[in-house]
Order: structure tokens, then C-alpha cells, then sequence
């Protein structure tokens, strides 16, 4: 969806891209994408779905413990873990808001 979604940007510019393809760096690979209009159609009802979605004021629910979430862009912004601990409206035995508990992988370097 990534790359139609690109090709039709493309095209809005005046360069029409008839074909596209994913690279894979690490296994040094390249898949063809097919531009179909059902692609550029399910690109299209994507985009309004977005647009609604903005235009209502409301997040979606994040999602739970989903990996893809650890891996994505928009992770900073979308905080899913901090959302459900807010959205579950956890506190603890006083009824005081409970502190997050934020768990970070922390990667050591060795100087070389």
C-alpha cells in the first residue's frame, strides 16, 4: 500500500509510475509491486478512512502488546502502552493515579 500510495503521489505531480517494488536490505532482495486499480482503489478508501478518523477528534484504541508497535514511526506519538495504562485507568490501593512503569532495552557499547 506503501508504494501505490507513492506512485499515486507521483502521478498527482505529472510522473507516472507503472510499476514499483520493495527492497529487502538484508536478504538483498527486491519483490515487484503490481499497480492494479483495486491497489490504487484500497489506497484510496485508506486515505479516507485516515481523514475521518482525524476528522472525528478521536484516537483509535491502540493496540495490545502488538511487536509491530516497538518498530514503528509513529510509536513516540501513539505511546500504545502508556494509552492502555491511561484508557484502564489503573491507580493504586489509595486511589492515586499509579506511577507508569516504563520498561527500556538499554544497549551497551563497548569502546573499541
Amino acid at each position: 500500500m506503501q508504494v501505490a500510495a507513492h506512485a499515486l503521489l507521483l502521478r498527482e505531480h505529472g510522473v507516472n509510475a507503472v510499476r514499483g517494488a520493495i527492497y529487502y536490505a538484508a536478504d538483498k532482495r527486491r519483490v515487484p509491486v503490481e499497480f492494479t486499480e483495486e491497489l490504487f482503489e484500497k489506497v484510496r478508501n485508506s486515505i479516507t478512512e485516515a481523514r475521518n478518523v482525524a476528522a472525528s477528534g478521536k484516537c483509535p484504541p491502540p493496540l495490545k502488546n502488538d511487536a509491530r508497535c516497538l518498530y514503528c514511526s509513529a510509536y513516540p506519538i501513539c505511546l500504545p502502552n502508556e494509552s492502555l495504562w491511561w484508557q484502564n485507568g489503573a491507580s493504586d490501593r489509595a486511589g492515586r493515579p499509579a506511577p507508569i512503569q516504563l520498561h527500556r532495552t538499554i544497549r551497551r557499547c563497548r569502546a573499541r
